[in-house]
């Protein structure tokens, strides 16, 4: 069996400012869950971190490309700190998720 390597994913530029933060909980498709193992996800999740931490927020969309590959994986995030800051505790608490999907399952 061939060994994963965690940094085959590279994060691609964003196309859009934001003000996402990926702090709510995290999904990923059946996709995601069957093929990439637990060290490819972490280095993904902590990859949007770093950066979310250095940018001060990001746009909703973080793309990542397989090396040598045309293969992405796409981050999605569904609210921004805007619609963190509304009132409404149930709204926030069903809606403040990150999807980890391959492009294809989008």
């Amino acid at each position: 069996m061939k060994k994963k390597n965690a940094k085959n994913w590279l994060l691609q530029p964003q196309e859009q400012e934001g003000s996402y933060s990926f702090s709510g909980k995290m999904f990923m498709t059946s996709g995601i869950q069957f093929e990439l193992d637990l060290l490819e996800i972490s280095n993904i999740i902590s990859t949007i971190k770093d950066k979310v931490q250095k940018e001060v927020g990001l746009d909703y969309l973080q793309v990542f490309k397989k090396q040598n590959s045309k293969r992405k994986i796409f981050v999605i995030d569904n609210l921004n700190k805007e619609m963190k800051q509304n009132k409404d505790q149930e709204f926030l608490n069903s809606n403040d998720y990150f999807t980890i999907m391959f492009a294809e399952e989008y």
